[in-house]
């Protein structure tokens, strides 16, 4: 519990923080990787129960983000991600239970997004760079780049909201563990609602 802070600096070869390698560091406040830093992987639970970081800034050499990897990281306010970076692949719940996060933006190499951002009660918005080839937003809302999937909707949304006509599949979780969100506007072009696309939401009408 005695360390509080770490900065990666720059090198020559990859590196890779193995599993749970800095899991429950309660009083760790500042994780740093320099621009040049070169850390490639944060794999399962890196950072788990990290509770005390706020801010987050990753290398442009990031490439993978494992599952759990920032669990239950109650304080982290920010996540900054370099505009240079390559493809980066997210594991499932990456940022779990991060409540005090309340908007994201995502670069365009962000391929994809498998219930990363689940349990994050404040979080308003996930935002997609617009050169993304695979993911768009709208009003912080994110989907397919055609808009005929919904792949993610924040938990700390409004009481009610209307999903694009566009839409013919909702993907699994993704109103999930959803609590702010009472009304859920749809379209008779739904043709597939994903594995517990609703479990535990507190949604009272879809109509």
């Amino acid at each position: 519990d005695s360390l509080t802070k770490i900065r990666f600096a720059g090198g020559y070869n990859d590196v890779v923080i193995d599993k749970y390698a800095f899991r429950d560091c309660a009083a760790l406040h500042s994780v740093v990787f320099e621009k040049n830093s070169r850390i490639s992987t944060l794999e399962e639970g890196a950072f788990y129960g990290c509770a005390a970081i706020t801010s987050i800034e990753f290398p442009a050499a990031l490439t993978k983000i494992g599952a759990n990897a920032f669990y239950q990281c109650y304080g982290l306010q920010s996540i900054i991600f370099a505009e240079n970076g390559k493809t980066l692949a997210f594991g499932e719940n990456a940022f779990m239970e991060c409540t005090s996060l309340t908007s994201v933006d995502l670069p365009a190499y962000v391929t994809e997004i498998p219930g990363v951002f689940g349990g994050c009660s404040s979080l308003e918005a996930v935002n997609v760079a617009e050169n993304s080839p695979y993911l768009t937003s709208i009003d912080g809302v994110v989907f397919n780049k055609s808009v005929t999937e919904i792949l993610f909707f924040p938990q700390g949304r409004s009481t009610e909201y209307y999903l694009p006509e566009t839409v013919t599949s909702i993907a699994s979780g993704v109103f999930s563990g959803v609590k702010k969100l009472k009304k859920l506007h749809v379209s008779n072009s739904i043709t597939n609602i994903g594995e517990q696309a609703f479990k535990e939401a507190a949604i009272t009408s879809i109509l």
